[in-house]
C-alpha cells in the first residue's frame, strides 16, 4: 500500500481553455474529482497550478470545488520547478511521492515530473488524469516517462492502492463513486 501520508496529489493546468481545446468529455475531470476527495480523506495533501491564468482561465471548476482546500500556485514556467517558489511549496508539504495529472501531458507534466525525479521525488503519473490537444502527444509522452522510471497509473489504481483494504472506513464510499463513473 502507498501511503497516502507521504503522497502529495499535484493538478498541473487543468484550466478551462486548455480543458476545452482537448476535446475530452468531462469523465477526466470526475475522475481526478473523486481522486482529489480521497486524497483529503486519507491525508494526502494536494495542489495544483495554473499556468497564466488571466489568458488560460482558471481550474476547471468541479475540479476548482474538489481541491477547494488545495494549495494554488501559478506559474508561466512550462516546468513548475523553473517557477520561482514552487519547489518550496513542495518541500514545505513534507512528502516524498508525488501524483500528477494535468495538461498538458507532453509539455507541462512531462517537464515537471522529470524535474521531480531528478529532486528526488518517487512519481507517478496518472494515464487517465493526463491530457494533451493532440492525444498522440500524449501517448509519447507517457512512454518516455515511464523509460525515465516514472510509474503510469490510472485513478482507480491509485485509489485502491491508497485504500490498502476493503476494510478501510472510506472502501464503500469510493468503490460506489468508480463503479458509478465506469458506468457512465
Amino acid at each position: 500500500m502507498q501511503d497516502p501520508s507521504h503522497s502529495a496529489l499535484l493538478i498541473v493546468d487543468f484550466q478551462e481553455k486548455l480543458f476545452k481545446a482537448t476535446g475530452s468529455s468531462g469523465k477526466v475531470i470526475d475522475r481526478l474529482a473523486i481522486l482529489a476527495q480521497c486524497a483529503s480523506d486519507l491525508g494526502a495533501a494536494c495542489c495544483c497550478t495554473e499556468h497564466y491564468p488571466k489568458g488560460l482561465g482558471p481550474t476547471v471548476r468541479p475540479l476548482r470545488e474538489a481541491l477547494d482546500s488545495a494549495r494554488r500556485f501559478e506559474k508561466t514556467s512550462f516546468d513548475c520547478f523553473g517557477e520561482k517558489g514552487f519547489a518550496q511549496l513542495l518541500r514545505g508539504l513534507h512528502r516524498r511521492h508525488l501524483l500528477v495529472g494535468g495538461i498538458e501531458t507532453h509539455i507541462c507534466v512531462e517537464q515537471t515530473v522529470s524535474s521531480a525525479l531528478k529532486r528526488g521525488y518517487s512519481v507517478s503519473v496518472l494515464a487517465d488524469g493526463c491530457l494533451s490537444i493532440d492525444p498522440v502527444e500524449k501517448g509519447f509522452a507517457l512512454a518516455r516517462m515511464e523509460k525515465t522510471g516514472i510509474e503510469v497509473i490510472t485513478v482507480e489504481s491509485m485509489v485502491y492502492r491508497w485504500l490498502g483494504n476493503s476494510r478501510n472506513a472510506h472502501f464503500r464510499k469510493y468503490q460506489s463513486e468508480l463503479m458509478d463513473l465506469n458506468r457512465s
